[in-house]
């Protein structure tokens, strides 16, 4: 679909939304639709794909000046979603003044967090040594408090000189070389990292296929803003249903009252449920019509809303892929 023309996806309820531009005819495009087997309906909105990419780069540039922390795109809004520390008091000429797009959804954030646990994992962490799923815990070290979680087995440089196999977690609490352990065991170095933050883990133990809930991941996918994922965390166990918010969220995200330093984040997306410590690289996925699971990213951290509650974020899977050079190993 022409950017031009269209202005993103989202969800409401399980029905597909289409926006696109009030001034364009949707007879073409509904053809395009029909010809996919999509079962989608249109809506009439402002702003193009492209007024919102534009804008989102005019605002990425500014965020200092502006006084906001990151941006992003709320399809079903058709707006562009600035994460401020205080919603209630930010000046939202401030962003108007330079952003061609003028509807603007603000999100309270005040401050990043890495998720990473504050005490070891329970005794499950030993479990299923021998039957590896998406959702179990992988440590730095044998004796650590430093926890996450494994997304989903991968193959590295698929078909090249480098091919292995492996799995993905997250980056952070990660370096080139770290002695890593999988059910109590020493497993192999984490080799590689990449701006997602995210590390691949080479191992001989092929994944199963399955989460710790027993669902297939066959597929991979991408976020949208309205649809409900679920997240397999070693530490929460399987949170499902939680709403994607909003999508290429970029900018730097940080809370120095926490001890967390700032980082850039770039091309993530947020959802509506908390993680919680030792979640980081937990696969986010979609639940496909034959209940097999999509996935569409791993748990990179979370924000504080103004209640205080943390909000998740997630990296995309295709930016994992593509910077990790892995590609998932799915069980159709």
């Amino acid at each position: 679909m022409n950017p031009n023309d269209y202005a993103g996806l989202y969800y409401e309820g399980e029905q597909l939304k289409i926006a696109i531009k009030d001034s364009v005819p949707n007879g073409a495009m509904a053809r395009t639709v029909a010809q996919s087997g999509l079962d989608a309906d249109f809506v009439e909105v402002t702003y193009s794909m492209s007024d919102l990419l534009n804008a989102h780069g005019i605002i990425e540039k500014s965020l200092e000046e502006i006084g906001a922390k990151a941006v992003g795109i709320n399809t079903e809004e058709n707006a562009i979603a600035l994460y401020v520390e205080d919603a209630d008091s930010y000046d939202v000429a401030l962003v108007k003044e330079i952003s061609p797009v003028k509807n603007i959804v603000l999100r309270e954030m005040r401050g990043f967090s890495f998720l990473d646990p504050s005490e070891q994992a329970d005794e499950n962490k030993n479990a299923r040594a021998s039957d590896v799923v998406a959702g179990d815990w992988i440590s730095v070290r044998s004796s650590t408090n430093r926890w996450s979680t494994l997304a989903t087995s991968v193959c590295y440089d698929y078909g090249g000189p480098n091919q292995q196999i492996g799995y993905v977690t997250c980056g952070h609490g990660y370096k080139v070389g770290d002695q890593t352990w999988y059910g109590g065991t020493s497993s192999s170095a984490s080799t590689q990292k990449c701006r997602t933050d995210a590390s691949f883990i080479p191992s001989s133990r092929l994944h199963t296929g399955k989460t710790q809930n027993r669902k297939v991941i066959a597929t991979h996918d991408v976020p949208v803003a309205g649809k409900y994922v679920d997240e397999i965390g070693a530490k929460s166990g399987v949170i499902s249903r939680t709403k994607i918010l909003d999508t290429n969220v970029s900018g730097w995200w940080g809370d120095e009252d926490r001890g967390i330093p700032n980082y850039y984040i770039k091309d993530a997306f947020t959802f509506a449920k908390s993680p919680q410590g030792g979640d980081s690289g937990a696969a986010i996925c979609y639940t496909n019509s034959d209940g097999t699971y999509a996935i569409v990213g791993i748990v990179e951290g979370g924000y504080y809303d103004k209640n205080d509650v943390i909000r998740g974020a997630g990296i995309k899977w295709a930016n994992v892929s593509k910077d990790l050079n892995v590609i998932a190993i799915t069980r159709g």
